[in-house]
């Protein structure tokens, strides 16, 4: 069962970062610049009266920590537009190539836009899911120490282990990060709880994976 069921896994994770990908790819190519900007504005509104002030405050500080030196100072953006830069027009051929090509120069640019954009909302909700690396210790220690207890005294009793949910419970441990990706990669606004619900679910999957473990192992 466990081989079948880690093959099950790595195929969830393979089919995942495909669909994630492709997912990625289409909605930077298809979405309206206008509606990332407004989804982005919502979420950080909605992180700013979840969280408070002061969080959404030092989370989009370490974002902006990151952003600007890698991306700003370094000319990385800047340098990334002018492709779409027309080019010196030295006759009437080059003057037509230049309107020719001008259309999907614009709707290249706007799709780099919103391709920088994303990756700005990126990074400041991978700083918004760190402020919570203490709420994620505080739950996942006790749910692995309470497995490990529980999976002691089911060999001690001769409980029984229940295969079904070690193996619902290890699938949840794989999908719920899965689902994480998907979440940090989305163009739709995300609530600011979807982390410590995610860590919740993640810590219950291995409460049940620790206490339903085979007693042999």
């Amino acid at each position: 069962m466990s081989s079948t069921a880690t093959g099950r896994e790595l195929a969830l994770w393979k089919w995942g970062l495909i669909f994630v990908t492709i997912w990625a790819i289409l909605y930077v190519a298809l979405v309206k610049e206008s509606w990332i900007e407004r989804e982005i504005q919502l979420e950080r509104a909605g992180t700013h009266a979840v969280l408070g002030a002061v969080a959404a405050g030092e989370a989009e500080a370490a974002a902006k920590a990151v952003w600007y030196p890698t991306f700003v100072h370094s000319r990385v953006i800047e340098a990334s537009y002018q492709i779409f830069t027309p080019g010196v027009e030295h006759d009437e051929g080059d003057a037509g190539i230049n309107r020719l090509i001008k259309p999907v120069r614009e709707w290249a640019a706007a799709r780099l836009n919103v391709a920088w954009s994303l990756l700005y909302q990126l990074i400041v909700r991978l700083c918004v899911v760190g402020l919570w690396w203490k709420f994620a210790l505080v739950v996942a220690i006790p749910c692995a120490v309470d497995g490990v207890v529980m999976r002691k005294v089911k060999a001690l009793t001769f409980g029984m282990a229940s295969p079904t949910l070690y193996v619902a419970a290890r699938h949840a441990m794989v999908a719920l990060p899965l689902l994480s990706i998907l979440l940090l990669l989305s163009p739709m606004r995300i609530h600011p709880l979807a982390a410590p619900i995610i860590i919740v679910g993640i810590s219950a999957a291995l409460w049940l994976t620790i206490a339903h473990f085979a007693k042999r192992a």
